[in-house]
């Protein structure tokens, strides 16, 4: 019994000597790794810190800080086997942390070794999450210029980084100067072209950081850099001041010292020959209700702005129905008033198509709601209501009625068709518009439709791999067809594939029109992490209204859309036959080219959200979609010079 105690407890000695070495091997060797090439960087920074160019006070001061760290960390190596899981957690964190900061520090330095200025900048793309110093260690270091290629009548973005490799923030002056026409030397005022933004890092719902707010650069037309940094200049480049041709120039950065420093940014501006639709044709909705959100105070801002990026809906809140006061009876009760009705109606008229939403609340009935005496106030108030849009000079395209939001959720079905039903008997003419989610059954959208003028389907319900069926009815309906989406995590949901690809998503299904949620509905205030909302608002206030990477890119794809309507109308008309191997290839382009960027939005294996790549390997995404949308749009332009 000895022999074999001693045996079994020999052999249990053996396994756990292993299982120890196995442990060993698993928590120290990486952290060994990591701990041998924090020594080494540190020891090359302090070596370049010698050298009495780069000698500097931050510089000594973060090695002594990251040497601290580090030793901390070595008390700790030897251990790592046996800490409970929450401490080794944290020790993993601390490493990851600390290597992360040495090679930034290292890497800057090297930098600055080959650099004549303290800062230098690089060109990026402009929809790729903006990811600051991050940018450097992954050596995202392209030679600094902006090259555009644009219709005529487009806005275009671009971006350059500026790192300041110094040890102490600079202040540059930022100055496009004349562009000068290739073709005839004509010159246009820089300030005619140019809009320049500073992008902005702003907290998310997920409680990190979104690189998405873009306020205008200040009146000095200056950034602030801070020391051993990067940020982000947005450049804006509108063509209308430009005729079709290349344009060339420069931005100029100077910093704001005695012995100023200059980077020059060369500026190639492509402008295709044809140019964008007079009248855009396809339907941006996103829902802006100006008087109770953040930008009340802004409202002729916020509705200039919102036309300028191609909004023509305008989604009416209920402050904004005519008030009727009603007896028990259904009997009219002094005059129905129109007064903010009215002034709502004439401000956006001109410029889109009204949905009133949530209406009902102007009916004041002194009765139940759905009761005899309540549908027959209802009735006549309705009747008066269109009477006075018809003297107004509205027609029935100019407006339609939203009686709930979202049928397929809670009862909104039924309620929907008691409210389509009144306003059918009122008026068989008046148009109803309706967006009905993913949740929403086949025969509901059947009993539903003889009171739809306007489907506008949810995106991830409708148009996914999910709902094709249900698509499929609406379009049989031969009704307008739109769409929107309203998810979560919104700011770091993909510009080019989330926002801009929508519309070339809504072309590959034949929709006519696309929206989002939202513009600005709420009070909470956008700048902070969301506080009984989520991440939805498109802009930001400020002196004015302040854009965001999101909302740019919305405005681009309602441009794109219009570009592929031009396309299209061109194939239409194309009846030379000498032009049949350009119709097909528009015909290709138009079907095949055009569904790979609407991929980007929901269908392809890469999504619209960080993965598990993080935020390197969105940029890398987002460069290669990019690519795609800049080589399929150049097709375009080819394709229309030879069909037109």
């Amino acid at each position: 019994r000895n022999t074999v105690n001693f045996e079994f407890s020999a052999k249990l000695l053996e396994n756990k000597k292993t299982i120890m070495q196995k442990e060993y091997s698993f928590y120290v060797v990486p952290f060994a790794k990591d701990i041998v090439d924090i020594k080494k960087k540190l020891t090359e920074i302090k070596t370049l810190n010698l050298d009495d160019h780069n000698s500097n006070q931050y510089v000594s001061d973060k090695i002594i800080v990251f040497s601290h760290r580090l030793n901390e960390i070595e008390e700790k190596k030897d251990v790592t086997g046996t800490l409970p899981v929450l401490e080794l957690s944290e020790l993993k964190n601390s490493v990851s942390l600390l290597r992360k900061e040495v090679s930034i520090l290292y890497k800057m330095s090297m930098i600055e070794q080959d650099t004549e200025n303290s800062f230098s900048v690089y060109s990026a793309n402009p929809w790729a999450p903006f990811g600051g110093v991050d940018e450097i260690t992954e050596n995202r270091l392209q030679k600094a210029e902006v090259s555009i290629e644009a219709f005529f009548g487009e806005t275009e973005a671009a971006a350059i980084n500026i790192a300041n490799f110094a040890s102490k923030s600079i202040t540059l002056r930022i100055e496009p100067l004349t562009l000068i026409s290739e073709k005839d030397s004509s010159e246009i005022l820089a300030k005619n072209v140019f809009e320049l933004h500073e992008v902005l890092n702003v907290p998310t719902q997920s409680l990190d950081y979104s690189a998405d707010a873009l306020p205008l650069l200040n009146q000095a037309q200056t950034m602030l850099i801070p020391n051993k940094d990067v940020r982000q200049l947005w450049i804006n480049i509108k063509t209308k001041a430009l005729s079709p041709g290349i344009w060339k120039g420069i931005i100029q950065l100077r910093s704001l010292e005695v012995e100023s420093k200059q980077k020059d940014i060369p500026v190639t501006i492509k402008v295709w020959k044809s140019s964008l639709p007079e009248k855009q044709p396809v339907s941006l909705c996103h829902w802006g209700y100006i008087h109770t959100s953040r930008l009340k105070n802004y409202p002729e801002e916020a509705f200039k702005d919102q036309v300028n990026h191609g909004t023509n809906v305008f989604v009416a809140h209920p402050q904004f129905a005519p008030v009727g006061k009603f007896d028990s009876e259904g009997n009219i009760v002094g005059e129905i008033d129109f007064g903010k009705h009215d002034e709502y109606v004439k401000k956006h008229i001109k410029d889109g198509v009204i949905l009133f939403l949530g209406y009902q609340s102007g009916l004041k009935v002194s009765d139940e709601p759905f009761s005899s005496g309540w549908i027959k106030a209802h009735k006549i108030w309705l009747q008066e209501w269109l009477k006075h849009l018809k003297d107004m000079g509205v027609t029935y395209d100019q407006y339609a009625f939203y009686p709930v939001d979202e049928p397929g959720l809670h009862d909104n079905v039924n309620r929907f068709i008691v409210f389509g039903k009144i306003i059918r008997d009122v008026d068989p003419d008046a148009q109803i518009y309706t967006d009905p989610v993913g949740a929403a059954t086949m025969e509901e959208l059947k009993r539903m439709n003889p009171y739809v003028d306007i489907w506008c389907p949810n995106r991830s319900g409708f148009l996914l791999n999910e709902g094709q069926d249900k698509l499929e009815y609406l379009k049989s309906t031969g009704k307008t067809i739109w769409t929107y989406e309203c998810i979560g995590n919104a700011k770091h949901l993909s510009p080019l594939g989330y926002y801009r690809s929508q519309a070339w998503l809504s072309w590959h299904h034949g929709l006519t029109g696309m929206g989002f949620w939202s513009y600005s509905t709420s009070s909470a205030d956008p700048w902070f992490v969301p506080e009984g909302t989520l991440d939805y608002l498109l802009i930001y206030q400020g002196n004015g209204v302040v854009s965001s990477k999101r909302w740019e890119a919305i405005r681009d794809g309602i441009e794109d859309y219009g570009i592929l309507n031009e396309l299209q109308n061109a194939v239409d008309l194309a009846k030379d036959n000498s032009k049949l191997e350009f119709v097909e290839e528009s015909k290709k382009l138009l079907k095949d080219d055009a569904f790979e960027i609407a991929r980007f939005c929901g269908l392809d294996e890469y999504g619209m959200e960080p993965g598990i790549g993080g935020m390197k390997a969105l940029r890398q995404i987002e460069d290669a979609r990019w690519k795609k949308v800049k080589k399929v749009r150049r097709k375009i332009a080819e394709l229309l010079d030879e069909l037109k």
